[in-house]
């Protein structure tokens, strides 16, 4: 039976209104749900839609069922039939756009909660901050450092950033000028100074941005530990405090941040005032999370007001930073190779009374073995009254006459019997085989790699003096003739040192 005018007419007419909204492709389960927003994209455009303004083919087909029913047709008309084999889906999902469409609405989505009109008052000086009015503050804070607020005030922010760096940088050159004056004119030791502020810096940043560790975990105690190992404990603090006000202007937490890792610092400097074991270093990391765990809870109940809101898992975090602050140790090794700085723990390891040239100088010359370590005594007690570093005087006190080896007889401590040799030399011979000990020694301690601030005690611990026993018993025994003083006298290395460094 052929359709009539008036019905192929109406079946237009269905086709038309079908396709003005569209039909899904696909079954049931895989079509979109109610709730989603959709996006239809025609020649290159697009606009948003809802899942009840589109048919799936079956709401076509009963669409159509019910439009026949209502002008007296029914489904066996060969009408339907024809409207059943005619309509097919025009709307198809494409997967790749809608996740490139997914991407950029997520980029555009902001990162704070709620809505703060402009001029409004979020809270009032002296008003408790409770949980709403902190959520407010914190979206303030994020959106204020907002890709768009950042733009826009940018180069504001790097010159508040230079400005608090500059001071700090400042202060420190200061310090170094009044204070330390000798580290600011060693070109290797004001390098590593500022080597190991800016690589903490740049790595906490880093580390910071990426946001993929609780920055609990970063190990920040290792710069007064290190800076410890090669200056002295004044440095050491000046230096952790400036890096952590400098990273307190980045940190979350801000004054929590600054007060934990200062008082953090303070421990580990403070462990390790006088470093004369390596277990030391062990202790110290104890003594560290002790304070950082103390710090934390104080600040937890400050904050919160009730020890409920403790995080087991932040103490965790914590524990790891100690563990990782172990790290210190190679660190301070591959510091030395590189810089050719002398750490704590290189001094420690030359105090050992096994080592080699120890041990040569306790057999070849006893006597003068003796004598260095009663001068080490006496040096590291007066040393540790005035404030120096007692470590560095007593090594170098121990190594400062290991020339006398090569000839032991020669120096009074090590003659056991009443025969002196200087007895068959002249004086001038007696008094070249005594001062050549000075340069014997440099040279033995080079070959055994001792380091520059050791050798330097063998430079100079006789500085450039008379000796005298010889010089006067030479007036004495020849009064009319005048003695040639560099003959008797020990050259000056010091002034030698810096021509040829110069």
């Amino acid at each position: 039976m052929e359709t009539t005018p008036q019905e192929k007419s109406l079946g237009v007419h269905l086709i038309h209104s079908i396709y003005q909204k569209g039909v899904f492709s696909g079954v049931k389960h895989s079509l979109p749900k109610e709730e989603q927003h959709l996006r239809i994209v025609k020649y290159g455009t697009w606009k948003p839609s809802e899942r009840s303004l589109h048919y799936s083919l079956s709401d076509a087909l009963n669409f159509c069922q019910g439009e026949l029913d209502r002008n007296g047709l029914n489904k066996e008309e060969k009408l339907f039939s024809a409207l059943e084999t005619a309509i097919q889906p025009n709307l198809f999902y494409e997967e790749e756009l809608t996740k490139q469409f997914t991407k950029d609405y997520l980029k555009s989505m902001s990162a704070v909660r709620g809505e703060v009109s402009e001029g409004s008052l979020i809270v009032r000086r002296g008003q408790v901050v409770d949980a709403d009015v902190f959520e407010k503050l914190s979206s303030l804070r994020k959106a204020f450092r907002g890709e768009d607020a950042l733009h826009s005030s940018l180069p504001w922010l790097y010159l508040g950033y230079l400005l608090l760096v500059m001071t700090a940088v400042a202060i420190l050159l200061v310090f170094l000028w009044m204070l330390r004056r000798d580290i600011l004119l060693d070109s290797r030791k004001i390098t590593l100074l500022f080597l190991l502020i800016v690589a903490t810096s740049a790595i906490y940043t880093l580390l910071l941005a990426s946001n993929k560790i609780s920055m609990l975990l970063v190990p920040l105690c290792i710069l007064p530990l290190v800076t410890r190992a090669f200056f002295d404990t004044r440095t050491a603090l000046f230096v952790h405090v400036l890096s952590m006000l400098i990273l307190g202007t980045i940190a979350p937490g801000g004054f929590d941040f600054v007060f934990m890792q200062i008082i953090a610092g303070m421990v580990s400097i403070f462990s390790i005032v006088n470093m004369r074991k390596r277990s030391q270093l062990f202790i110290a990391v104890t003594l560290i999370f002790g304070s950082y765990v103390v710090s934390y809870i104080g600040l937890s109940l400050l904050n919160e007001g009730t020890i409920l809101e403790l995080n087991p898992m932040h103490i965790a975090w914590l524990m790891g930073n100690c563990l990782l602050t172990l790290l210190s140790y190679p660190l301070i090794f591959f510091i030395e190779k590189t810089f050719r700085v002398t750490s704590d723990f290189t001094l420690m390891e030359l105090t050992d009374f096994n080592s080699e040239l120890l041990r040569d100088l306790s057999t070849k010359a006893p006597g003068t073995f003796q004598h260095s370590l009663q001068v080490a005594n006496l040096a590291e007690s007066a040393i540790y009254k005035i404030g120096g570093n007692s470590l560095l005087v007593r090594v170098g006190a121990l190594y400062h006459d290991i020339g006398k080896m090569d000839m032991p007889m020669y120096f009074i401590e090590n003659q056991s019997t009443q025969m002196n040799p200087h007895d068959e030399l002249s004086f001038d011979e007696s008094a070249s085989i005594i001062i050549s000990h000075v340069i014997k020694g440099i040279e033995k301690a080079r070959k055994f790699n001792l380091p520059d601030v050791i050798i330097d005690f063998i430079r100079t611990h006789h500085g450039n003096m008379l000796v005298q026993y010889f010089y006067i018993n030479y007036v004495k025994s020849f009064p009319d003739q005048i003695p040639n003083e560099d003959d008797f006298r020990y050259p000056d290395l010091v002034h030698s040192q810096k021509k040829l460094l110069c």
